[in-house]
């Protein structure tokens, strides 16, 4: 815990290098208070079939979800996602796609591991 589940259009596999963006995301969400880097768990998953807005030709997205432990305020939790997005964006500059970071809170309570 925490875990950064990366979205992404299966196009984009052949146009970034999503190895160097999950390990960039990882080492910054590392950097970040209340986070122990060997709790991070980072992986990516493609996205077959994608639509996104008024289904063009450029239908490629990144969407990060970041799940974390209940207890961190919305302050936190937003500066977690802003540098997400900070290091998404600077993946794809020549490329037009659609980016966004989420983060969702775990139940202590049930939460197993």
């Amino acid at each position: 815990m925490p875990h950064i589940v990366i979205e992404h259009s299966a196009e984009l596999s052949e146009r970034i290098n999503l190895p160097a963006l999950a390990k960039a995301l990882h080492l910054s969400l590392a950097e970040q208070e209340t986070v122990v880097r060997k709790d991070i768990k980072t992986r990516t998953i493609a996205v077959q079939n994608t639509i996104v807005g008024e289904d063009s030709d450029k239908d490629l997205f990144i969407h990060v979800v970041l799940k974390l432990l209940e207890g961190r305020d919305e302050i936190l939790r937003g500066k977690m996602a802003k540098a997400l997005y900070r290091i998404i964006s600077s993946h794809i500059v020549d490329i037009e796609c659609s980016v966004s970071v989420d983060t969702v809170e775990m139940n202590k309570a049930i939460y197993c591991k």
